[in-house]
């Protein structure tokens, strides 16, 4: 039996527009309260008595806004209650031709969505609280990668253009800041070991997936946040869509016929791991089985990036067959 009512939640900074439809997709209730743990919790002690609701009978849907939505997944989760966070691609896309918006409207427009998708909705599980702190210094890291990547090009820029002059915009002005950086940078990366190494499960899982041959502690670690320890993607065909390394048909009728391209629409980050992984193949000298299957399909006349991409998703592959055989990597 499905959910009597369901529950749309447009979700900002500050605020969370609620809005709850039945199973017709009619509007019973609209509200808004504060985006806090303790506003949440209220707005729950409201639902149930107003409209008598329980973990059995209702179904929240909200898109995936990161960071914003953590207080809403913490107190549903601790209530029991069902949540899919979905993409705002997904739902704008689904809604077909609209006109004008507000919070309102696009908390409508979800509970709608849920309504109509419910059989299709994903509940994901919720993160344990080591892949939460892991996902947290990711994040950090990646800021100071990318503060260092920009001050670094300055550096090289200013040292050649300015040679022997004094400038206020030269490098020595920020060189202790790059020094910093690097200092911080090393920090993390040891507190990202050593809380791998405090969580038995979580180790293990690195230890397999960087059996596999040019796949670093970095990579794994984010194939872990993005799959949630696989639980939320455990098929290898989906995890390859999602970082954008799946080719897709291109063909209509008799007019459109394109060769298969991969998506656009992908996670650019694990894209890129996955990508420096496989390039390395690419390179003379190696005598693996990868490396000559590149050199082999080079000589039949493929490209070299779809070469590449062949490569990519076959370390997609080789990660989850490991994970799923629970054992490390073997070169055949």
């Amino acid at each position: 039996m499905g959910p009597e009512y369901f529950i749309g939640i447009d979700i900002s900074k500050v605020t969370l527009d609620i809005c709850i439809v039945n199973v017709k997709g009619d509007q019973i209730a609209a509200y808004k309260t504060a985006n806090t743990e303790s506003s949440i919790a209220d707005i729950l002690g409201v639902l149930a008595t107003n409209h008598k609701a329980t973990p059995q009978n209702i179904c929240f849907c909200a898109e995936d806004m990161g960071l914003f939505g953590s207080f809403l997944s913490k107190v549903l989760a601790a209530g029991k209650y069902k949540i899919c966070f979905e993409s705002p691609l997904r739902i704008k896309k689904s809604i077909g031709i609209q006109r004008g918006k507000n919070d309102a409207i696009d908390a409508l427009r979800i509970a709608r969505y849920a309504c109509a998708n419910f059989n299709s909705l994903r509940f994901r599980t919720v993160p344990r609280k080591c892949i939460v702190d892991l996902k947290e210094l990711s994040t950090v890291r990646k800021r100071l990668l990318k503060t260092r990547k920009l001050l670094s090009q300055s550096k090289k820029t200013e040292d050649y253009y300015l040679q022997g002059e004094t400038s206020l915009t030269g490098s020595s002005l920020y060189s202790n800041t790059l020094v910093a950086i690097k200092n911080d940078l090393q920090a993390i990366e040891k507190r990202i070991l050593s809380l791998i190494e405090s969580d038995v499960k979580l180790a293990r899982l690195v230890k397999i997936i960087t059996s596999v041959p040019r796949i670093g502690t970095v990579t794994a670690v984010q194939i872990l946040i993005a799959t949630n320890e696989f639980e939320w993607i455990s098929c290898p065909k989906k995890f390859a869509s999602y970082c954008g390394v799946a080719p897709f048909q291109l063909k209509s009728g008799t007019s459109l016929n394109a060769r298969a391209r991969v998506s656009r629409l992908a996670n650019r980050d694990l894209k890129s791991l996955i990508h420096m992984a496989a390039i390395g193949y690419a390179k003379k000298g190696r005598s693996d089985f990868l490396a000559k299957y590149y050199r082999r399909k080079i000589q039949e006349g493929k490209r070299p990036m779809t070469v590449v991409n062949a490569i990519r998703n076959k370390l997609v592959h080789r990660i989850f067959s490991c994970i799923k055989a629970d054992s490390l990597f073997v070169d055949i």
